[in-house]
């Protein structure tokens, strides 16, 4: 059974503090940061994991990286 994607909001200045560390750092570098972020700095709420956090603040990451115009 397929568990529903929980869907975060993540505020700005930390989506842009992640595409600058990429832009100077590359990616494995990021993923590493983000995860100590999401381990380290943010509270669990009912449901959620620190995986379902890292996934979605990567996702947010990748896309202003890809897609911001």
């Amino acid at each position: 059974m397929q568990k529903d994607k929980k869907i975060f909001y993540w505020n700005e200045d930390t989506v842009d503090y992640y595409v600058r560390h990429e832009e100077t750092n590359g990616w494995p570098s990021t993923a590493t940061r983000i995860l100590e972020f999401v381990t380290n700095e943010c509270d669990l709420e009912e449901d959620e994991t620190v995986i379902d956090l890292f996934r979605s603040l990567s996702e947010a990451v990748y896309n202003k990286i890809n897609y911001a115009g």
